[in-house]
């Protein structure tokens, strides 16, 4: 298995994340808040991350980016095949570690592939 986060991991156009947050649904947790949206025969798993200027600087902007990175990194293949992810973070993520923020979006992946089975 490839831990890689190549250009087609990524949403890149505001355009893709419009349509995430327009016909996504949106689960919320103690560190951040997923939208999530699952395109029908799509190959890839995709991950925007968007923290604005209310979250913090930009170190810590940056860092939660950078977490959430390889958090997705490890756990891309829990997700069902053509997911599409916006992770935004909550107040309390500046404390998280990595190891957080991996539990947290293994927890909503759950919640989210269960919420799409029952519909």
């Amino acid at each position: 298995m490839s831990y890689s986060y190549s250009k087609d991991f990524r949403l890149k156009s505001s355009r893709q994340y419009q349509q995430v947050l327009e016909r996504g649904k949106g689960i919320r947790g103690k560190y951040v808040i997923v939208h999530a949206h699952v395109a029908p025969n799509y190959p890839f798993t995709k991950l925007g991350v968007a923290a604005s200027k209310k979250y913090g600087k930009a170190v810590a902007r940056n860092r939660f980016k950078r977490i959430t990175r390889e958090a997705f990194r490890k756990i891309r293949s829990s997700f069902p095949q053509g997911t599409q992810l916006i992770v935004k973070p909550r107040r309390p993520a500046h404390d998280a570690s990595m190891h957080n923020i991996l539990d947290e979006l293994l927890e909503l992946s759950k919640k989210f592939t269960e919420n799409s089975k029952e519909e």
